[in-house]
């Protein structure tokens, strides 16, 4: 969120007219993914599921910044770096460097956003999500939840699994299986 148009367009040197024609033409770039910018007197808001916002702030920060600047304060790159050493082996091939950036920032997105206690919506959840099938998974993820709740304390320990795999599963859509033999066996 960010503050009024009347403040908005004053820091930024425009008339608030102008900065609503933006917001305008940002509403039909947005719309496809149906995601909307919403004003008030007091704000203004970007609105719309979730997982969707999560996937536009990872895409949006990777074209905006690349994968060499890190414009996060809460979390840094180490921590996310850290994080992403418990994913399990089946979904995330540690070696690639493809999507590492994207990767990096998608995490970060969610560690802030779930700071903020703003979760997944439920319908997500009725998809099939990522389950960790061997022991050798189950410990990985269960490092991974340990290592997510000193960055996210206030993630309630109830749903913290089904928060856990949503993220893999995320992850794991974000995944490049071109140089793999066989697909994960999640497919």
């Amino acid at each position: 969120s960010l503050l009024s148009v009347k403040s908005i367009s004053s820091n930024w040197f425009i008339t608030p007219s102008t900065l609503r024609r933006e917001i305008h033409l940002l509403q039909k770039l947005l719309h496809p993914w149906q995601l909307e910018i919403k004003t008030t007197h007091t704000k203004i808001s970007l609105h719309g599921k979730e997982s969707v916002i999560r996937l536009f702030y990872a895409f949006f920060f990777l074209h905006s910044y690349g994968a060499y600047k890190w414009i996060f304060q809460t979390v840094s790159y180490r921590d996310i770096t850290k994080l992403l050493q418990f994913v399990p082996d089946d979904i995330l091939e540690k070696s690639g460097v493809e999507k590492k950036g994207l990767l990096h920032y998608y995490c970060a997105v969610a560690i802030v956003r779930m700071k903020k206690q703003l979760y997944f919506e439920e319908d997500f959840f009725t998809l099939p999500q990522y389950n960790p099938y061997t022991h050798k998974y189950s410990v990985q993820a269960q490092k991974f939840g340990q290592q997510l709740q000193q960055l996210v304390p206030n993630l309630g320990k109830k749903d913290k699994t089904q928060k856990i795999r949503a993220l893999f599963s995320n992850i794991l859509a974000l995944n490049d299986f071109s140089d793999t033999d066989f697909p994960a066996r999640f497919f």
